[in-house]
């Protein structure tokens, strides 16, 4: 569907007369801000091999839904398979090194996990093993080294017994700082599942130093070996991510530094 059809089926929401301006440093998905003379929004056009990268649109919904009453979830206007609009949020992209930036993403994270789940228990939790299985990256498996590690590592892993919303895409773009508050968009890798892989995830996310590695992890108090292992998972995940997404890239070396740092 073209974008005048998409901006069509929106109209009853944000009227006719918009300036378009195009966001552009989305991997995923095509974003756009509208503005009206009054009012402003987030348009996100959704990539049409969304499932091919692991994302599950009704789960995104659902989570949406279940968290537009805390501070840091987007205003969500109307969302379905296609689009999803939600209010602009006026702010900067979130500064790690301002202070007591860390501390407030930590709390943040804190909050995210806490957040009752009942409203989204019918969807299974993520499994990441079942995630990277997913994900289709033949340059990797064609090297047996590397499969016979990443199948060792899949050995050892066990999904929590009790898992935990999840954002499981932080990283500086998709939080917005206000006066007001911290605003966590795109949520549409979020689901149940293991605050270990999330914290990884969000290692990677920011390029956290070793302090601020240890400032995380002193809140959090994970068991090591467990924590290790999360982070030998997600660093892959992101890789054979980076190999679906843009199959033109080459990711041998990024392989072989994985593969070196964890057998």
């Amino acid at each position: 569907m073209t974008l005048r059809k998409h901006l069509e089926s929106i109209a009853c929401f944000t009227g006719v007369n918009l300036k378009i301006h195009r966001i552009s440093h989305s991997l995923t998905n095509s974003v756009y801000r509208l503005d009206s003379e009054l009012k402003s929004w987030a348009l996100r056009i959704n990539n049409p091999y969304s499932a091919a990268l692991g994302i599950n649109r009704q789960k995104e919904c659902d989570i949406l839904m279940a968290i537009q009453n805390y501070s840091w979830s987007p205003n969500i206007v109307y969302i379905d398979n296609d689009l999803c609009l939600s209010k602009w949020i006026q702010g900067d992209r979130f500064n790690l090194e301002k202070d007591q930036n860390l501390e407030r993403l930590i709390q943040l994270v804190k909050e995210l996990h806490t957040v009752p789940c009942s409203q989204i228990q019918q969807h299974a939790a993520m499994d990441i093993r079942q995630e990277i299985r997913h994900l289709q990256a033949p340059s990797f498996y064609a090297n047996q080294d590397w499969r016979q590690l990443l199948e060792q590592q899949f050995e050892r892993y066990r999904l929590p017994a009790n898992p935990v919303l999840c954002h499981f895409d932080l990283h500086p773009d998709n939080i917005i700082e206000t006066e007001q508050s911290l605003n966590l968009l795109d949520w549409e890798y979020a689901a149940l599942g293991d605050p270990l892989i999330d914290l990884a995830f969000i290692s990677q996310g920011f390029s956290l130093d070793e302090p601020q590695w240890q400032q995380l992890i002193a809140t959090f108090k994970p068991d090591e070996d467990e924590l290790d292992l999360a982070r030998c998972l997600a660093k892959i995940t992101e890789l054979l991510w980076h190999e679906q997404r843009f199959p033109e890239q080459s990711q041998l070396d990024n392989y072989q530094h994985w593969y070196d740092t964890w057998k």
